[in-house]
């Protein structure tokens, strides 16, 4: 169904609401298939957008963790805390950060 059949359905339903139509049912599964598709397509927009990794630097994370560079040195050696290098910049996952912090509490 194209949009402006659409817009001209939402707008008869808004004039008559109390309106009975009769449909085909291939168009009526038609129907539900866009609607999903368009349900689907926002769904995946929001999940993408609430993927998005925060990176903080590594001043950054003794600040808040409190810490040395040579704590995070070792944590990195040992597996508890992994950075990311980037060029020659350090970068931790915020969400691994957060999951510590939470678990010290």
């Amino acid at each position: 169904m194209s949009d402006e059949k659409h817009i001209l359905l939402i707008e008869l339903a808004k004039i008559c609401p109390d309106l009975n139509i009769s449909i085909k049912c291939s168009d009526l599964l038609d129907a539900f298939r866009c609607i999903i598709e368009e349900k689907l397509k926002q769904s995946e927009v929001i999940t993408a957008n609430e993927t998005k990794e925060i990176y903080l630097k590594e001043e950054e994370v003794r600040k808040i963790l409190n810490t040395s560079h040579a704590s995070l040195h070792r944590w990195h050696k040992s597996g508890y805390l992994v950075p990311i290098n980037i060029g020659r910049k350090i970068f931790y996952p915020k969400s691994d950060i957060e999951k510590l912090l939470k678990n010290k509490l």
